[in-house]
């Protein structure tokens, strides 16, 4: 998992097969990478400088954190991301303050076994469902759930599997407009990402 810094000039990435295991950051110049967080991986950089990432807790799970790379604060967050195959479910709004992901709350990883779609309020660390009428689930070939979030903030990007295709979604986030389907694919994407142009990648 890769992720920019938001003035450009550092990419935070993760190792999660090789030791030191963790997060690092090297300049987009070149140069040395630099250890920010062990035994950690899935970095999504905030505009604030702080980073989500997912580490295990005290119970094994993979638990969503804020990170502060310039003072070493580590929050811990009422989220329990999926992550079958170390690739977090989880991408932050533009504007830092949400974020989403597919997992459960810590109440609801403690009794009910779906996973969900969730948005994160980061200031007051509360969630709510967000489509809470779809069933949402990862494709049993490919153990990833890929979530983008569009330019604008408006909407969430996700798919869903339908029969043999696999349907791009768009949700709003926030809940007053209905889901829209954008294509249909033949196979899983790893991931997603749209541009600042709209483009779907």
């Amino acid at each position: 998992e890769i992720s920019w810094s938001p003035d450009g000039t550092q990419i935070y990435y993760d190792r999660e097969f090789s030791v030191p295991r963790g997060i690092y950051t090297v300049s987009r110049f070149g140069g040395e990478e630099r250890l920010v967080l062990s035994d950690a991986a899935g970095p999504e950089a905030l505009p604030d400088g702080s980073l989500l990432v997912v580490r295990r807790n005290k119970d094994r799970n993979f638990q969503l954190n804020r990170f502060w790379p310039d003072t070493g604060r580590l929050e811990a967050l009422d989220a329990l991301p999926y992550a079958e195959d170390m690739c977090p479910a989880v991408r932050a709004f533009h504007d830092g303050k949400d974020a989403v992901f597919f997992g459960k709350t810590m109440e609801q990883g403690n009794g009910n076994p779906a996973n969900r779609l969730y948005i994160l309020d980061l200031a007051s660390g509360k969630s709510r469902q967000l489509a809470p009428e779809m069933e949402l689930h990862p494709a049993a070939a490919l153990p990833i759930f890929p979530i983008a979030v569009t330019p604008d903030d408006r909407s969430v990007l996700v798919t869903q599997v339908s029969g043999d295709l696999h349907r791009v979604i768009s949700i709003p986030r926030d809940g007053a407009e209905p889901v829209r389907t954008l294509l249909n694919l033949t196979s899983t994407p790893a991931s997603m990402d749209e541009s600042q142009g709209g483009d779907l990648y």
